[in-house]
């Protein structure tokens, strides 16, 4: 009897690397590899005839894989393992052979988690979804980009397909963007990556810098991050300050409208009255 998961609606992964610098690679191996059994749930038994015929092909969402239906998106990192681990035991029904968007086969999968292939933040916990299985194909392409074509192919044997021009020609695009991002500052890298994968949020992060940038009209104890510390604007005079700096130049009463007022409560021996409301706490 075949058990059945209940589905879960899955959000829409955007990721810079995969979706821009690395794309003219997958979008060949996903194409050649994954793309027609499920991408991210397709899975296979095995293969014939060197690997290059494979066996037992499904998709994980709606095909069962180890007695049950459930995407392998929704299994742990863990499950997946046990499913290749079972696979040295063809009398056990209950196992996996290349997964996901990448093929991963047993022996490749388990060396990526081993870090074989490179340091790699996974743990067994963490679910096989798009997240995690790009950090799997992150770990391979980057090995197979210290070589050339035969590598990726003897990697995906479902490149052996692809003209070994236009196989040549996706990994050196992909080297060239990958030079060029590497050029950027790191605040522009992360720039660039999050216009691309949280649009909102770079949005309002543009709008919250043009709204900085114009310091005519910019509120006093407007607080920024600068320099990975908070700061406050104290007008454009003193630009922005620490929040000490920023107090004592409120308990001098340096943010009065009218600077002459001060001069006259000082000299008529009133001492300094100040804005209290403009003390910046704990915050």
């Amino acid at each position: 009897m075949v058990t059945y998961a209940a589905k879960k609606e899955e959000t829409p992964y955007l990721n810079y690397e995969q979706d821009i610098l690395y794309k003219p690679l997958v979008k060949l191996i996903k194409e050649y590899e994954s793309a027609s059994h499920g991408g991210l749930n397709a899975f296979n038994l095995g293969g014939k005839e060197g690997g290059h015929k494979p066996i037992g092909s499904g998709n994980s969402t709606t095909d069962s894989l180890g007695g049950i239906i459930k995407p392998l998106t929704e299994r742990t990192v863990g499950e997946v393992l046990q499913l290749w681990k079972n696979a040295r035991d063809r009398t056990n029904p209950y196992y996996v052979w290349a997964t996901g968007d990448w093929q991963m086969i047993p022996g490749t999968g388990e060396a990526v988690l081993r870090g074989d292939y490179g340091p790699i933040d996974v743990k067994d916990t963490d679910l096989f979804d798009a997240r995690t299985q790009w950090k799997f194909g992150k770990a391979l392409i980057d090995y197979r980009l210290r070589g050339n074509a035969p590598g990726f192919t003897k990697e995906w044997l479902g490149l052996s397909n692809v003209p070994t021009a236009e196989l040549q020609s996706a990994i050196n695009q992909v080297r060239l963007n990958l030079s060029s991002f590497n050029k950027l500052s790191k605040e522009q890298q992360a720039s660039t990556k999050l216009q691309h994968e949280d649009p909102g949020a770079y949005a309002y992060k543009q709008s919250s810098q043009t709204r900085l940038n114009d310091k005519k009209n910019l509120p006093i104890g407007t607080m920024a991050i600068l320099g990975g510390k908070k700061k406050y604007w104290a007008g454009e005079t003193y630009e922005w300050q620490t929040k000490g700096s920023f107090n004592s130049l409120v308990k001098k009463n340096y943010f009065d409208e009218n600077p002459f007022s001060r001069t006259a409560k000082n000299l008529l021996g009133e001492g300094v009255i100040y804005n209290e409301s403009l003390l910046i706490g704990n915050k």
